[in-house]
C-alpha cells in the first residue's frame, strides 16, 4: 500500500512496489487493477515540478451538480493517461488496494472585506473509491449534457440539413402523382 505522503518524483517507485507486493493466484508480481475513465476536458495542462518530473492535475468534477465547492484533483504522469479506442477521452489504471492523495481547496474564513481565504486539503482516497466518484461525476455530466449535445449538432449539421430537404422535396413530388404512380408506404 501507498504512504498517505509520496515524495515528490518517487512516485513510480512506489507505485511499482505497490505492485509487487500484491500476491494472487496469478503470480505474485500481479496486482489487481481500476480503470479510471476520464474526459478530456477534466484534464488540465503540463506542468513541471520543483524536481523537474512532467507532471498533469486532473479534476474530478462534484457529482451533485448543486455543489459550487471547488473541485478535488490529484496530479499524475500524463505517460499514465491513455486515449481511449474511440477516440473521444482518456483511461488509467491504478492499483486498487492503493490510495490517491486528493486536493480540494475549501474555505476556511473571510478576511475583514469580506473576501474568501481559502486552504489546499489533502485526503488519501482508496483509488476504488477515486473510481466511484469519477463514475458518478460522468454519469452526471452525460445525463446534463448529451441531449443538448445532440440537439445542437443536429441542427449545425449540413448533411441532416440536406437529407432532410430532399426528404421534403421527394414528399411534396409524390403528392402531386397520380395514386397508382406513388411509391408504396414501406413497412419492416
Amino acid at each position: 500500500m501507498l504512504p498517505k505522503t509520496v515524495p515528490e518524483g518517487a512516485f513510480d517507485d512506489y507505485l511499482e512496489q505497490a505492485m509487487l507486493a500484491g500476491t494472487s493466484e496469478r503470480g505474485s508480481d500481479w496486482v489487481e487493477q481500476v480503470t479510471l475513465k476520464i474526459p478530456e476536458g477534466w484534464v488540465g495542462d503540463r506542468f513541471t515540478s520543483k524536481s523537474g518530473q512532467e507532471l498533469v492535475e486532473v479534476k474530478i468534477p462534484n457529482a451533485d451538480r448543486n455543489d459550487k465547492s471547488p473541485w478535488p484533483s490529484f496530479v499524475t504522469d500524463p505517460k499514465r493517461l491513455h486515449k481511449n479506442k474511440f477516440g473521444t477521452g482518456l483511461w488509467m489504471k491504478l492499483p486498487k488496494n492503493a490510495h490517491t492523495t486528493l486536493k480540494r481547496r475549501e474555505r476556511v474564513g473571510a478576511d475583514p472585506s469580506g473576501k474568501g481565504i481559502y486552504e489546499d486539503r489533502m485526503s488519501s482516497v482508496p483509488n476504488t473509491e477515486l473510481k466511484s466518484m469519477a463514475d458518478a461525476a460522468r454519469r452526471s455530466s452525460q445525463l446534463d449534457s448529451r441531449p443538448a449535445e445532440r440537439h445542437a449538432q443536429q441542427e449545425n449539421n449540413p448533411a441532416d440539413r440536406h437529407v432532410q430537404q430532399v426528404s421534403e422535396i421527394a414528399a411534396a413530388q409524390q403528392e402531386d402523382l397520380p395514386d397508382f404512380l406513388r411509391e408504396p408506404a414501406r413497412t419492416r
